[in-house]
């Protein structure tokens, strides 16, 4: 918790009382969504398609599946690797795009894409991740991993990267 709150440029404060308790403060600096998207110039893309998801966090599926829905995508979900590739199997072609995150449970992000890449290589993935130091960008582009999300991300930048890589495909 407390890497991905430095680098994401915030800061943490601990009041810790014997017999009362310990509060943490978790200090994020404000950001706007839509300055975001005038920065990049660019606006929500809608699409179509069917988009795996893939994460054990329930409010990034939550939301994720939300916004892809919203943009045209039919989407499936998985909470981690082993479920993300018993979906992959089971639906023998019919995927578009994963989006992978790479911390998770019983099989993580890293693990699940060399197996996507052994069974279904034609399927492009889209890593998401809050840890993304320079050394596990590295790591990603050695076993070639070419589009890595930082969390947060907004939906613009999500409709953005998916439509960047489905139209490469």
């Amino acid at each position: 918790v407390y890497g991905s709150i430095r680098q994401h440029r915030g800061g943490v404060s601990v009041d810790s009382r014997v017999g009362e308790g310990t509060t943490f403060k978790i200090l994020l600096p404000l950001t706007e969504l839509d300055s975001q998207s005038k920065s990049t110039g660019r606006e929500k893309v809608r699409g179509e398609g069917k988009i795996l998801v893939v994460d054990d966090e329930n409010i990034m599926l939550t939301i994720a599946k939300a916004t892809l829905e919203s943009l045209g995508y039919e989407v499936l979900l998985a909470e981690n690797g082993r479920q993300a590739l018993d979906i992959v199997r089971n639906e023998s072609g019919r995927i578009d795009l994963v989006l992978l995150d790479l911390v998770m449970p019983v099989m993580g992000g890293m693990d699940c894409y060399r197996e996507l890449q052994e069974c279904s290589p034609e399927i492009p993935v889209v890593i998401t991740s809050g840890f993304t130091s320079k050394k596990a960008l590295t790591d990603l582009k050695g076993i070639g991993v070419d589009v890595v999300l930082k969390k947060p991300f907004n939906s613009v930048m999500l409709s953005n990267v998916i439509h960047d890589v489905l139209k490469q495909k």
